[in-house]
């Protein structure tokens, strides 16, 4: 090496393959950083790898850069207009910037390129029924779910929506999955002495409602004081002091 000279780089150093996998082994195990040191290296030199814009934008969105994630997502999808797994992560940043309809469109552009995307409709879904489109959102939670019966997100989405729209006997069931051990949505036991409420007739009785974090929206909070204006009981509520 020449005196003076800066020294190599890691990409200098590897392949650009090997940066890749570098890049790829630190986003693994959460040093997102790292990663995205690599990845931009990588992308100097060679600024045509759709999968390095697309897990550059991954980890982007792993240190709340949600708007730098969507330009790589964009990038990636310049190179790559088929990325469906592009198209579906750029739709869940819209929806959380609160643009559900491009969002919308853009899992219609995921689900073009790939109809068995089982979380591209779930994602859907649950876009739909944030705009009120119940009958839409109920249509994309049933096609996730024939692609994949044991999809326990979904089958919770959709439980939530057949309560928000009164149909508690079939909401129900999905609903209190969320209580099976194992499930990606289980919940801790609060300890409660009181027995659970089970979806069953409430008149004459009082109930008591409270928000969980897997619910954390209000509109879980809102389906049971339907219900108990339809069938009686009365109800107190826990919620943390505004």
């Amino acid at each position: 090496m020449p005196a003076g000279a800066p020294p190599p780089t890691d990409t200098q150093q590897l392949t650009l393959q090997q940066a890749l996998d570098l890049a790829l082994q630190h986003q693994n195990v959460g040093e997102l950083r790292e990663a995205i040191s690599l990845y931009r290296q990588v992308l100097d030199i060679n600024s045509n790898i759709a999968e390095a814009h697309y897990n550059l934008a991954l980890a982007l969105k792993g240190i709340d850069q949600p708007q730098a994630a969507a330009v790589s997502y964009r990038n990636a999808l310049v190179l790559k207009p088929e990325y469906a797994e592009a198209l579906n992560n750029l739709a869940n940043l819209l929806l959380d910037v609160g643009d559900p309809d491009e969002a919308i469109q853009t899992y219609q552009q995921a689900l073009a390129h790939n109809p068995d995307y089982t979380e591209a409709h779930n994602n859907l879904g649950k876009a739909l029924a944030d705009l009120g489109r119940y009958d839409a959102a109920e249509e994309s939670y049933d096609t996730a779910l024939s692609l994949r019966a044991d999809y326990a997100n979904c089958e919770y989405n959709r439980s939530q929506l057949m309560l928000l729209r009164g149909d508690f006997s079939h909401g129900w069931a999905g609903y209190e999955k969320r209580l099976v051990e194992g499930s990606p949505l289980a919940l801790p036991d609060r300890g409660y002495p009181q027995p659970r409420w089970d979806g069953g007739a409430l008149a004459g009785k009082q109930s008591c409602c409270t928000k969980n974090k897997a619910s954390a929206t209000p509109s879980n909070l809102c389906a049971t004081p339907r219900y108990c204006r339809t069938w009686g009981p009365r109800l107190s509520s826990n919620v943390r002091r505004p």
